[in-house]
């Protein structure tokens, strides 16, 4: 998935803030009960207040990602 979420930070840049989160450091252990981590890999989308928009696990397909992009970002 590194790929292509290196994509999307690119073609999103100034747009969608990106945080990769290392889940086997144990500092992330807040951020894993807070996001209801449940598998790797594990995408949380926020909107500009912090609250979530969409999560998914597993292998996500670019075009989902985009979708959820572009609604965001276009207001």
């Amino acid at each position: 998935m590194n790929p292509v979420v290196d994509g999307l930070r690119q073609a999103y840049e100034g747009q969608v803030t990106f945080t990769l989160v290392d889940i086997d450091e144990p500092d992330s252990k807040e951020l894993k009960q807070k996001y209801n981590f449940r598998a790797q890999p594990y995408f949380v989308i926020l909107d500009g207040e912090g609250n979530v928009v969409q999560t998914w696990f597993g292998i996500v397909p670019v075009e989902t990602f985009e979708d959820a992009f572009s609604t965001l970002t276009s207001g």
